[in-house]
């Protein structure tokens, strides 16, 4: 996800090639960003909660209003990393069915954004999601593991120095 996030807030990608990398990213949601069931209960889409340094209060964006919102930044040059996936904290692993589990993931995002090249807005923040990992029968008996990505709570935002 993280290639799909820089590539969705990179200025020099056309407006074309942003929007298809926001459709791949939705992908890798449950309901593909859009409309869900979960747990009996209808969901509008999952959800993004953003904040920044000055407003450390998170607000939540439906996560395709989200990427909109990447594709169309003010900074001429936007920098997202993520924390590595092999160094995710993984955590409250529950089995739903038999077919069906759910975790928490815990990780940590840097947000640069530059103007005329120089670095004006640095920030990390804590994050958690939601994770759906669905058991799939494959060809010759095998099981593979299908990970779904669901709504993103933002746990603590700090200024990077």
């Amino acid at each position: 996800m993280n290639d799909y996030i820089s590539f969705m807030a990179n200025k020099e990608n056309d407006l074309e090639t942003r929007l298809f990398y926001k459709e791949q990213a939705l992908n890798l949601f449950a309901g593909g960003g859009y409309k869900y069931e979960e747990n009996g209960v209808n969901k509008e889409g999952v959800r993004m909660e953003i904040t920044s340094v000055s407003n450390t209060r998170p607000r939540s964006k439906l996560m395709r209003v989200y990427f909109n919102s990447l594709v169309n930044l003010t900074y001429q040059q936007v920098s997202i990393q993520s924390t590595e996936v092999s160094k995710i904290k993984v955590s409250n692993l529950q089995k739903v069915d038999d077919n069906l589990y759910v975790c928490t993931c815990y990780f940590d995002q840097v947000f640069i954004g530059y103007r005329d090249g120089i670095p004006i807005y640095k920030d990390i923040t804590r994050k958690k999601v939601k994770c759906y990992v669905e058991v799939q029968e494959v060809e010759g008996g095998k099981q593979e593991y299908i990970v779904l990505l669901g709504d993103v709570h933002a746990l603590d935002t700090q200024r990077i120095k």
